[in-house]
């Protein structure tokens, strides 16, 4: 009977601990096999920047490299080179520069190749930084912009060495990026430099941005102060913003400054922009130390990305290769959604089954508990029959079992004890008995 009552008991429990510990460990299993997917997720992610970011180095290196040689053949021709050989051998007057002949040579040499390229303008630089021809009449003898702005630059050109400059800010106000290269007499003395000024947002922008992937990924370049040299992916929201003008442009423009807050939120930063620090990435590149961060950082505009970036000491740039968090974890956030969601679902089919079974068990144990049965020695008085409890108390038989089990007595007497006790009325019962008897034996129907 012990066995029979604890078994079903018995199963369910084990049934319940069973479950429980399936489900646990389906939810451990699953947290492992997330923070391991979120694990391979970032190290593609870095695995991508990096890819972008090197394909834009060197597709930005290779332009560069093209350009310098460009120039370079472009002085090999007579009506280029030989224009501009005269202008630096002989001492014309400023009053007299403006008609030259051989500034109006080269002008009408170099004019095509402007065209073709559409770039800005031209410059014959003297060692002394200041222009012996221009395209344009205002620049004549005035300081060049690399003079100011880039001198080591202009060193290295009359030191023999073509360079490919940064963008600057021309006295016009337009952006530009440059591209100068030595220029020898018949001697092989270098005594100018040729500078060109190329439109940054035509050939370098599009070089940088040639490999940004997604909705919001972003290449870009940018100068030791942390101010953009190219144009980004998100003018509409800088201006939304109030970081740009309605009709500005981002080249020159905007300085990788971290908010601290998210500016497309509505957010508003601590303090004015000029005192805040640069963002992690800018901070980093321009203390020339390469990186990688997959964990994400604030951009400049406050949204939370994930970047790699370098810095070019040949080029004097730095580029950063860039995409939101969001979009770069937006697999692994559906995968984890939907992991989260089926745990969800088996935990819940859990719950409602332990529900039933706690309900079942409860059912089976009220059942269990109305039976009561006795079982085992019962110490009972030889002559009276009373029974001795626990207690050490002696009960009537009746009372005893009647406490210990769903028993109820009804009082009744047996022949024996009639006959022993009440003698008188065990006559009368037999009396009524051999009557009753003799009654049947003379029924009509027997004497025919």
């Amino acid at each position: 009977m012990r066995e029979g009552n604890a078994s079903p008991l018995g199963w369910i429990d084990r049934t319940a601990v069973f479950g429980a510990a399936i489900v646990l460990a389906v939810a451990v299993l699953s947290w492992v096999a997330l923070d391991r997917i979120e694990e391979r997720t970032r190290g593609d992610v870095e695995s991508s920047l990096q890819t972008v970011l090197g394909t834009t180095h060197a597709g930005t290196l290779g332009w560069a490299q093209d350009r310098r040689d460009h120039v370079g053949h472009m002085l090999v021709h007579a009506e280029i080179r030989d224009p501009i050989r005269a202008l630096a051998r002989e001492s014309v007057p400023p009053e007299a520069l403006r008609t030259s002949p051989d500034l109006a040579a080269l002008r009408e040499a170099l004019a095509p190749h402007l065209a073709q390229e559409g770039d800005l303008a031209f410059w014959v630089v003297r060692p002394d930084g200041r222009n012996l021809a221009s395209s344009r009449d205002a620049d004549l003898l005035e300081e060049n912009v690399l003079a100011g702005a880039a001198p080591d630059a202009l060193e290295r050109v009359f030191a023999g060495a073509s360079q490919w400059i940064r963008p600057l800010r021309l006295a016009t106000g337009e952006p530009a990026c440059f591209v100068a290269a030595p220029v020898a007499d018949e001697a092989g003395t270098i005594s100018a430099a040729f500078v060109l000024a190329i439109d940054p947002a035509r050939r370098f922008t599009r070089i940088i941005q040639l490999a940004r992937t997604g909705e919001t990924g972003d290449t870009y370049a940018f100068d030791h102060n942390g101010v953009m040299l190219t144009e980004g992916r998100f003018p509409d929201q800088l201006r939304e913003v109030g970081l740009l003008r309605a009709t500005g442009r981002e080249i020159l423009s905007v300085t990788l400054y971290d908010p601290g807050v998210d500016l497309l939120a509505g957010e508003r930063p601590a303090g004015p922009r000029g005192e805040l620090a640069l963002t992690r990435m800018a901070a980093a590149a321009t203390a020339g130390q390469d990186g990688v961060d997959a964990r994400g950082y604030r951009d400049y505009r406050g949204v939370r990305v994930v970047g790699a970036w370098l810095w070019d000491e040949e080029l004097g740039i730095g580029m950063a290769a860039e995409v939101d968090v969001a979009e770069a974890y937006a697999s692994y956030r559906e995968t984890r959604r939907t992991i989260v969601s089926v745990l969800t679902v088996i935990v819940l089919l859990f719950f409602g089954y332990s529900t039933a079974l706690y309900l079942r068990t409860r059912e089976l144990r009220e059942a269990l508990s109305s039976i009561r049965t006795l079982r085992g020695l019962l110490p009972i008085c030889s002559s009276c029959k009373k029974i001795r409890d626990d207690r050490g108390l002696w009960n009537q038989i009746e009372a005893y079992v009647a406490h210990h089990s769903e028993a109820e007595f009804s009082h009744g007497i047996c022949p024996q004890c009639v006959e022993r006790h009440h003698p008188d009325l065990w006559e009368e019962l037999e009396a009524e008995k051999a009557e009753a008897a003799s009654g049947h034996q003379a029924l009509p129907g027997d004497e025919g």
